[in-house]
């Protein structure tokens, strides 16, 4: 099975991304009222990694969903901001970098190996190879998820 990736070029460096930041304006708030957190969560960092092509390449509504999905989901987000969820402007959630760290020279051949075939698979008419391939990692990862867990785990 793939994995969700991690690496990344960023500042003109080869680098392994540990954490994004997410930002999720609410629809009546102002920046003060917005959900902000910061997470280790692979998948989100895949996204911030993959936006670009995965959201060209897939149905812009059923990506925003699913972005919706795996933020609620994360352990970092609090359950006040999980009960805002109707109030937020999902379709302007922001992935920033958080913290990095430089990658090692295996790391940063296989990278550039990656990168190299996914180049290749572009320039021959696959454009969508990378939406595919996360749309197959997280079908697999969500087989494997209980879907009935509940998202708020305690009522205080």
């Amino acid at each position: 099975m793939n994995e969700f990736e991690n690496i990344t070029v960023y500042k003109n460096q080869y680098v392994k991304v540990q954490s994004v930041k997410i930002t999720v304006p609410l629809i009546f708030g102002d920046e003060e009222e917005e959900v902000k957190f910061t997470t280790n969560n692979r998948e989100l960092i895949h996204l911030f990694i993959n936006r670009h092509p995965i959201f060209n390449n897939s149905d812009y509504n059923q990506c925003v969903n699913k972005l919706v999905e795996i933020i609620i989901r994360d352990i970092h987000l609090s359950d006040k901001q999980k009960c805002m969820f109707e109030s937020w402007n999902a379709f302007g959630i922001s992935l920033l970098m958080g913290d990095w760290v430089a990658c090692s020279k295996g790391e940063e051949d296989n990278y550039k190996y990656t990168q190299t075939e996914k180049l290749f698979e572009y320039l021959n008419g696959k454009t969508d190879m990378t939406a595919k391939n996360y749309w197959e990692i997280s079908a697999e990862i969500t087989k494997k998820t209980p879907l009935l867990k509940p998202y708020l785990t305690s009522i205080t």
